[in-house]
């Protein structure tokens, strides 16, 4: 799979005026944007749309002369398209809107571009994706495909000419935020961050300090060119995998009941450990649970004892889990990042095929709303046409 991240970017009339007006100068840095959105329109890096091209037949002849014919036909390939592209593209959550014009008249999901003030920005660069570790890049893609055939095509077969490509970032734990950080202080980029929630039960108003200092920097900095989303339905990324997924590839002493009860806040890789049952109020989201008051017994006994969490800590360090899970390695077998003769697990490269095809009735109800909302982004972010060249 390719990546380098695209989405839907339009240019303004203004700029379109701009490059004319400058035609006879030496120096015509509006003519040389043109050209550099062209070729990545061609490249497949973005769709990029003139809607000015429509009314103005002398638009069209005039930026033909000024940047050439192949380079004009990229600008326009999108307006010639629009009939079958156009309401599909209506369900996109961000659009990349270039001008010189610096008003306050754009709709919130309009990401202003204006090439003299954000002098550093690069929007025919592919921009970038930011997660934990790449391999989460590269499950959130099925996501978009799942969004784009469930939430817009209605799960109707029919054939596009659309793809999805990113630039991975990775971050693991507390070097996410200091990658944002800089993906921000550059302005050099698009960039979606995503990140898990790490909430321990369903109760659970704070999200973890990672996603926390995630949430903080970007209030404080407001940046132009990057989002942010952070999962609230589930605790992390492997809580997104399908059952049938997890059956397939996962540790076979993990407790696959989970999915009888709710996953969404599960420890998959782990399972549900002693350490994280120390406060009352996430050992009583277990309980009521499974029921089984019995499985709490140990932990109980342990708790009445500690006089700190500390205490607690140090108790049940290397204790097994109450119920296991489904191994470290989950996310990257089910994706296939890894060597499966050497994990011992048997290649099957259609499961991985499969995730392009996981249908509602696959998900539990968390996990529905949570591919629906980050496919939605995924595909905001990355959607493109096919290369050209």
């Amino acid at each position: 799979m390719a990546f380098s991240q695209t989405m839907f970017i339009e240019i303004n009339e203004d700029i379109i005026k701009d490059a004319n007006e400058k035609k006879d100068l030496p120096a015509n840095t509006t003519k040389d944007l043109l050209i550099q959105m062209a070729l990545c329109a061609k490249q497949g890096k973005h769709i990029v749309s003139v809607p000015c091209f429509l009314k103005s037949k002398a638009y069209c002849k005039s930026i033909s002369e000024l940047i050439g014919k192949s380079y004009f036909s990229a600008l326009d390939y999108y307006n010639r398209k629009r009939s079958e592209y156009g309401q599909i593209l209506s369900h996109l959550s961000v659009r990349g809107f270039i001008t010189y014009e610096d008003k306050s008249d754009l709709p919130n999901n309009f990401i202003r571009i204006i090439p003299n003030k954000h002098s550093n920005f690069e929007p025919w660069v592919e921009a970038h994706v930011l997660t934990e570790n790449l391999m989460d890049s590269s499950f959130y893609i099925y996501l978009a495909y799942y969004y784009f055939n469930v939430e817009i095509l209605g799960g109707r077969k029919r054939r596009f000419d659309f793809c999805y490509k990113f630039y991975p970032l990775m971050g693991g734990g507390v070097t996410i935020e200091k990658v944002l950080h800089g993906e921000i202080k550059r302005e050099q980029h698009f960039c979606l961050a995503l990140a898990d929630s790490d909430k321990k039960w369903d109760g659970d108003t704070n999200v973890g300090d990672t996603a926390q200092k995630m949430l903080d920097l970007m209030k404080n900095e407001n940046p132009f060119n990057c989002k942010l989303y952070v999962m609230s339905k589930v605790r992390e990324i492997e809580n997104l995998i399908p059952r049938k997924f997890v059956e397939k590839f996962g540790d076979k002493t993990g407790f696959i009941d989970i999915f009888n009860y709710n996953p969404s806040f599960y420890d998959m890789k782990i399972g549900l450990s002693l350490t994280e049952l120390f406060h009352n109020k996430v050992c009583k989201y277990w309980k009521d649970m499974f029921n089984d008051p019995a499985l709490f017994i140990e932990r109980n006994n342990i708790r009445q004892r500690s006089q700190s969490k500390k205490d607690y800590d140090k108790a049940v360090k290397g204790m097994e889990p109450l119920k296991k899970g489904f191994g470290s390695s989950l996310l990257s077998l089910v994706v296939g990042d890894i060597d499966y003769e050497k994990d011992l697990k048997k290649y099957n490269p259609k499961m991985q095929d499969g995730l392009y095809h996981v249908i509602p009735s696959e998900l539990t109800v968390e996990q529905r709303e949570e591919w629906k909302n980050i496919g939605r982004e995924i595909f905001s972010w990355t959607c493109c046409l096919k290369a050209k060249i």
